[in-house]
């Protein structure tokens, strides 16, 4: 039986197993869904932030609506069990380097069990391009090693 660790991680488009979709116009779409690996779990804890930059052009940065509707959540693999963790308009999620800016998580600390999905969804009045989603998301990861 292997030991359980914890390690502080930031989860962005680069992450392995990261999927990002482009968003339809006017439609409730996910745009990033990751996976929790097999013997590990997330937490995402008051003190975790969201940034995020959504393009509406496939080739220069344009950004999408600042009133965009973005909701993060997690779902069970057959999306019968889900849990929203934040919501709001894009401008709230938007900033990725100043601190006192980001979007922290509120709340009691939530944990996203193996094999379920973090998802990021976005309702937007313009087609979100993933070529140029950027994002990065603090969390806990709390895996089960080899050993």
């Amino acid at each position: 039986m292997g030991k359980v660790r914890e390690e502080e991680i930031q989860l962005n488009q680069l992450t392995p197993g990261m999927v990002l979709s482009p968003g339809v116009a006017d439609v409730d779409s996910d745009i990033i869904v990751y996976q929790v690996p097999a013997k590990s779990q997330l937490e995402i804890r008051p003190t975790d932030f969201l940034g995020l930059y959504l393009s509406a052009d496939g080739t220069t940065p344009v950004e999408i609506t600042a009133t965009s509707l973005i909701t993060v959540l997690w779902t069970d693999a057959f999306a019968r069990r889900t849990e929203i963790l934040a919501q709001g308009e894009y401008t709230q999620f938007k900033a990725m380097t100043a601190a006192l800016e980001k979007y922290f998580f509120k709340g009691k600390t939530k944990v996203i069990p193996a094999n379920y999905r973090l998802i990021i969804r976005c309702l937007s009045d313009v087609v979100v391009y993933e070529t140029l989603t950027r994002f990065t998301l603090s969390v806990l990861n709390v895996y089960e090693t080899i050993e």
